[in-house]
C-alpha cells in the first residue's frame, strides 16, 4: 500500500493554520535454539548474550499465561537472548507471534495488523511504545525497541490474561487537572503522544478500551507541504461533532483532500475554552503508519479504534491530548 505521510487535517469551517487504565480486561554462545544463518548484531534478531545449559525454562520468572511454558520467553526473561529486528530461527517465530498478539491486545498495534511471526518495524515500534509506558513504573526498562529481560518482565506484569484486552495497571484515570485552577475535569478520552495510545473511559473514569494512535509529524522532520503547524496541539478539548463516512464526505474538502484518508469515523475537536483547533480524532486507511508521528496534526486511529471512539463519545464530551503522563492526569 502506498502511503502519504501528510494528513490534511482541515475542516471546511476552519482556517489552514492551527491556533496557538484498574485497567480494561474487556471486557542475552546461543542456547539450544538454532542461531541465525549470519552473525548477529547485538540486539538484532535472536541474539545470544550468555552461555546456556539448556535449562532456561526451569527457572523462568514469568507468571502471565501468555508467556509461561515457553522456553523462548524463558531464555529472554533469564537474560540469555534478546529479540529484535532481524533474522530469527523458525523455532522463535512462535515467540514473536505471541509478542505481536500481546502488543495488539494492549493497544500498541493495529488490530488489522497481521501477526506473522516476523520481527519487523511495526513490532519494533510497538515495543518502543510499550517501553515508554513501562519505564514509568519499571526503571530498568529502556526504550530500545528490543525485547530484553527487563521489557519482558514488565510486559509479563502489565499484559492482561490471554484472550483479554487492556492493561492491568500503569494506566491513567479519566481525570484531567487544570494546571491553572487545580479544577478536576472528567474525561471521556485521553490521547498520549509519546506512547501513541488513546484511552477511552467509562462513566466512572475507568479505562474501557485502549487503542493505538498516530500524531502530528513536526515540520522539522522533513515536511515541506501541507500544514506547517503540524504538531498535534495539547491540552483539554471537547468534541464538537460526530461524523460517519457520509459526514466526513460532506464536511471535509475533496477532491484535493481525499476523505478516504480519514477512515469512516471522525470526531472534530476544539479547545475547551472555545478556541478553534484543526484537529480531529479519526480513522485511517494507512494502518502501517500507526504508532508513530505521521500525521499533519490530527490524532489518527485504527478503524476499530476510530469506531470505538465514535460509539463511546458524545458531542460536548471532554477529551485531552498530552505529550506524556504529566501532572495534568492522574494514574493508577
Amino acid at each position: 500500500m502506498t502511503t502519504n505521510s501528510l494528513d490534511p487535517n482541515r475542516r471546511a469551517t476552519q482556517t489552514h493554520a492551527a491556533r496557538t487504565p484498574a485497567a480494561p480486561t474487556q471486557t542475552r554462545p546461543e542456547p539450544a535454539v538454532a542461531p541465525p544463518a549470519q552473525p548477529s548484531v547485538s540486539g538484532s534478531g535472536w541474539t545470544a548474550i550468555v552461555s546456556n545449559d539448556g535449562g532456561a525454562s526451569k527457572s523462568s520468572p514469568l507468571k502471565n499465561a501468555r508467556f509461561t511454558n515457553d522456553d523462548g520467553f524463558a531464555r529472554i526473561a533469564n537474560g540469555q537472548v534478546v529479540l529484535g529486528v532481524g533474522p530469527i530461527p523458525e523455532s522463535a517465530k512462535g515467540v514473536v507471534t505471541k509478542l505481536q498478539q500481546s502488543l495488539t491486545d494492549m493497544g500498541f498495534a493495529d488490530p488489522d495488523w497481521t501477526r506473522d511471526g516476523k520481527f519487523g518495524p511495526q513490532t519494533e515500534r510497538g515495543i518502543r511504545n510499550f517501553q515508554v509506558n513501562a519505564s514509568r513504573m519499571f526503571p530498568d526498562v529502556k526504550v530500545t525497541g528490543k525485547l530484553d529481560a527487563a521489557t519482558l518482565k514488565a510486559m509479563d506484569e502489565l499484559a492482561p490474561p490471554p484472550g483479554q484486552q487492556g492493561q492491568t495497571k500503569n494506566v491513567p484515570k479519566g481525570i484531567y487537572v487544570d494546571p491553572k485552577t487545580g479544577k478536576e475535569v472528567k474525561l471521556k478520552a485521553l490521547a498520549l503522544k509519546d506512547e501513541h495510545r488513546t484511552f477511552i473511559f467509562d462513566d466512572k473514569g475507568n479505562v474501557s478500551k485502549i487503542v493505538i494512535n498516530a500524531v502530528g509529524k513536526p515540520p522539522t522532520e522533513g515536511m515541506t507541504t501541507g500544514n506547517k503547524n503540524s504538531r498535534t496541539n495539547e491540552g483539554l478539548m471537547k468534541v464538537d461533532a460526530k461524523w460517519d463516512k457520509d459526514g466526513i464526505q460532506r464536511n471535509m474538502r475533496p477532491p484535493k483532500f481525499d476523505p478516504k484518508n480519514y477512515g469512516e469515523h471522525m470526531l472534530p475537536l476544539s479547545h475547551s475554552d472555545g478556541r478553534n483547533t484543526p484537529h480531529e480524532f479519526h480513522g485511517t486507511n494507512h494502518g502501517e503508519q500507526l504508532g508513530m508521528d505521521a500525521s499533519a496534526g490530527c490524532v489518527r486511529h485504527s478503524r476499530e479504534g476510530a469506531r470505538a471512539l465514535y460509539e463511546s463519545l458524545s458531542v460536548g464530551d471532554r477529551v485531552a491530548i498530552l505529550q506524556n503522563s504529566d501532572k495534568r492526569v492522574q494514574w493508577r
